[in-house]
């Protein structure tokens, strides 16, 4: 379906509760380094903060989508109540347990999102070194072949760039599946440590993991 058709079928769908969301110029953003371009990419939009910062705010924002059950691109879903944090807001895509729509029928559910803590000084958030390979193959014969959904974590990354927990912070709804992401990223995954005011310092990184199969 076209950009603007699925685009027209959400907004017809749920105009009573639509409100306004502004369309960001990507070139508008302008990475002062390529750590810091890094590091962005890592955390995509979800909190990162060094350890002993205020926590996060836990909020719910409501998108609505279209979706092939498999995947949810940013074009198919939109915003259509606010959690009260514009810049949490724009987590919601990423994090909302989406499922197959029917054609020309968009679903509406809600999403967890987390504001992000003031942090004082110049800090760039810790970039895992290898990339998307870490989670992509870590389901096992154990787990529920109908098992799906978005799984939602964070990690603690120590000053040397070290991997020392994984906490599971919004839940596909099944509890092995959930694991997995932690098991997979807590033996797989190597970083670069985050830096405050250019030294290296423990800090947490949200992060997330959808795994869908067409339901």
């Amino acid at each position: 379906m076209p950009r603007r058709t699925i685009r027209s079928a959400i907004e017809a769908s749920v105009l009573s509760a639509m409100i306004s969301v502004p369309l960001v110029d990507a070139a508008a953003f302008v990475p002062i380094d390529k750590n810091r371009a890094e590091a962005q990419d890592v955390a995509r939009g979800l909190p990162s903060y060094p350890v002993g910062s205020a926590e996060p705010v836990r909020r719910t924002a409501k998108v609505a989508f279209i979706s092939d059950g498999f995947s949810l691109q940013p074009d198919n879903c939109l915003l259509v109540e606010s959690s009260g944090d514009p810049v949490a807001d724009d987590q919601a895509c990423k994090t909302v347990q989406y499922h197959k729509t029917y054609p020309g029928k968009p679903a509406v559910e809600s999403a967890p999102v987390w504001s992000h803590p003031v942090v004082e000084g110049d800090f760039i958030s810790p970039v895992l070194l290898n990339g998307n390979s870490v989670v992509a193959n870590y389901r096992n014969p154990s787990l529920d072949p109908k098992a799906q959904g978005t799984i939602i974590y964070r990690l603690l990354i120590d000053a040397t760039g070290k991997l020392t927990s994984c906490e599971i912070m919004g839940s596909s709804g099944d509890k092995l599946l959930d694991r997995g992401a932690c098991v997979a990223m807590s033996s797989r995954a190597k970083f670069r440590p985050a830096t405050l005011n250019g030294q290296p310092v423990a800090a947490f990184v949200f992060g997330y993991s959808s795994h869908y199969f067409g339901r």
